[in-house]
Order: C-alpha cells, then sequence, then structure tokens
C-alpha cells in the first residue's frame, strides 16, 4: 500500500533530527497531545513506559519524560531513524530520562512497564497489540492513536477485536482519537 505520509514524514523528521529549531516547531503541536494521552493513561510519575514507533524526531518520548515524569524506552525498527533520534535527544537535554532502542514493539521485554504509547505509523498495528496483551502485566496500559477516517489509508488499522476501554477526542487531521487499552 502506497503510504505517502508516512514516507514524508520519516524524511522529514532526519532532517529536523538535525536542525533543533525545526524539530521544535515541528514537536509544539503535539504538547497537548501528549499531555492528554498521559491524563487517559493515569499511570504514576516515575513509572517505566515505552513509546513504540519513536521515529527521528522522539518528541512523543521527550514529552512523557518531561510532562509525565517517566523513564521511557523509545523503539523503533528503522536503524536511521534510531541513530538520529539517539543523537536528538542527547541534544535535547534527556539522555538520562529517555533510551531510544533499535527494535519492534513486539520483541520487547515488558517486564515492568507500566504503560505503552504506539505511534500512529506504527505497523503492523495487529502484531504489536497482540504482543502487548499477551506478554504484558495485567493492568499494562497501551494508547494508541486512531487514524482519522480521512486518513485511514495512509496508517496500519487498529485491530477490531480491541475495543477501548476509554478515549479522548484529539482532533487533529491525520488522527482523531487516542485510545486506551487495559491488560485485563
Amino acid at each position: 500500500m502506497n503510504r505517502a505520509i508516512a514516507k514524508t514524514v520519516r524524511k522529514f523528521e532526519v532532517l529536523a533530527s538535525k536542525i533543533l529549531p525545526l524539530s521544535r516547531i515541528y514537536m509544539y503541536p503535539y504538547q497537548h497531545i501528549v499531555q492528554r494521552e498521559i491524563e487517559l493513561a493515569d499511570v504514576e510519575p516515575g513509572a517505566q513506559v515505552l513509546q513504540i514507533g519513536a521515529g527521528s524526531v522522539p518528541y512523543t518520548a521527550l514529552y512523557l519524560a518531561g510532562m509525565g515524569d517517566f523513564y521511557v524506552t523509545a523503539l523503533d525498527i528503522d536503524p536511521v531513524a534510531v541513530k538520529c533520534a539517539e543523537g536528538w535527544v542527547q541534544r535535547m537535554g534527556y539522555s538520562d530520562r529517555v533510551r531510544v532502542m533499535y527494535t519492534g514493539g513486539n520483541d520487547y521485554s515488558l517486564e515492568d512497564i507500566a504503560a505503552a504509547f504506539i505511534a500512529l505509523q506504527v505497523e503492523p498495528k495487529e502484531e504489536v497489540m497482540d504482543y502487548l496483551m499477551d506478554q504484558g502485566q495485567q493492568g499494562l496500559k497501551i494508547i494508541v492513536r486512531e487514524p482519522s477516517e480521512r486518513y485511514a489509508s495512509q496508517y496500519d488499522p487498529i485491530p477490531d477485536k480491541w475495543v477501548p476501554v476509554s478515549r479522548i477526542y484529539q482532533g487533529m487531521s491525520t488522527f482523531t482519537y487516542s485510545n486506551l487499552y487495559i491488560k485485563a
């Protein structure tokens, strides 16, 4: 499937990771989005969380560390994005709170992980969500951005078999809601 948005974002983020003022402008609109996701997750400060699909500018991971006071492991399967993200996190001064790793969201140890925040671009979502639900500890909270109807063809869908326990309206052009799932 042609995912033009994801390809464009990937290229832009590589550039933005090298130009801090550009990355700050890029991440600014997401500050309120991530704050609302932190409130939706309702996880204690100091918790260990995953951010799956970090990209070259892992702004969600940075906001989770700063606003949520979490210790964040940001995962990505693109080695270029991981290299860019590691440098960007260091330049932003968050190396003590955010660790970037080259791995997927379906093969990382979930021991002591309180929540997982899944980026819109993550693929395959079903495989990642199945892994989190199968391997996560009871009470694991999973926050997933739901593609908007207009751009649904650009992103992997959330599997119908997973029904959110709560959701919050975000109103972004590419995603409408952030959904909360909890492992029973």
